[in-house]
């Protein structure tokens, strides 16, 4: 056993059977940034080696369902993976989508969108993601890599917009996501645990940003990347000593070093 896997023994590496990977701030260094394809390939290779052992891996994400299903498709990914910050289920294989979000809820967000972004003070500064159907994404100059500190104030004046106090809101490097009240990357995973009849003890997350604390902070093992935000590092099980793609290689590579000692 590694040096690196005896401080997190207590958690027991060998008891996980799914890990939730986040993209943006993990598998891909920011909204724009272009994709690492040779780290990627090397991940892809280590999804099916621990598939072999019985341990699953799939995202966790802000991403909607195209863009996470092609990122899937790159990696290998089979098993349904959570979107749109906890609005959404993906099943990568099929393209179906399960919304966790209620008609009026979705309905109730996309009203608030729509009055945001006819907002003189807000339409020119924002722009809303596209293809998704019960988060709402909004990106900005004054959002992508932004400290997270300017991402919170800016949150909070956006907070200050009348009907805002109906949503849950979080952020991650690249974006602020507005979600119904009760939807976050956690409630979505809750939901695909009991898809996949486990429970939060045999699950580590990989995340970088404020809205992957949920899922971190409920799992067995909450790992991150070292370009993760300081309050991700401070309640991280373990921080890999490469950031991005690469950070992601190292961390899955422990769960690989397990198998290989076992």
């Amino acid at each position: 056993m590694s040096e690196t896997q005896s401080k997190i023994a207590q958690a027991e590496l060998a008891a996980i059977r799914l890990i939730l990977c986040d993209i943006d701030g993990c598998l891909n260094a920011g909204f724009v940034s272009p994709l690492h394809l040779v780290t990627l390939a090397r991940i892809a290779a280590q999804v099916t080696r621990l598939r072999a052992h019985g341990v699953t891996v799939t995202l966790c994400t802000g991403r909607p369902t195209g863009y996470a299903q092609a990122i899937a498709q790159a990696l290998g990914i089979t098993t349904q993976m959570v979107v749109e910050n906890g609005a959404a289920l993906l099943d990568p294989i099929n393209g179906q989508v399960i919304t966790l979000a209620a008609d009026a809820d979705r309905a109730a967000l996309s009203r608030f969108a729509e009055r945001l972004m006819r907002d003189p003070h807000w339409a020119g500064r924002l722009s809303q993601e596209t293809g998704k159907q019960a988060c709402l994404s909004l990106n900005s100059p004054e959002i992508s890599h932004r400290p997270s500190s300017q991402i919170r104030k800016l949150m909070t004046e956006l907070r200050a917009v009348p009907g805002a106090e109906q949503f849950d809101w979080a952020h991650s490097t690249t974006a602020i996501d507005i979600t119904p009240k009760g939807i976050n990357k956690a409630s979505g995973a809750a939901q695909l645990l009991d898809e996949l009849k486990l429970d939060w003890s045999a699950v580590a997350a990989i995340g970088d940003s404020q809205n992957d604390l949920p899922v971190l902070e409920r799992a067995a093992l909450g790992l991150c990347p070292n370009n993760a935000e300081a309050s991700v590092r401070e309640r991280a099980t373990l921080t890999s000593p490469k950031p991005y793609a690469e950070g992601v290689e190292y961390l899955l590579g422990l769960f690989e070093e397990e198998h290989t000692d076992d």
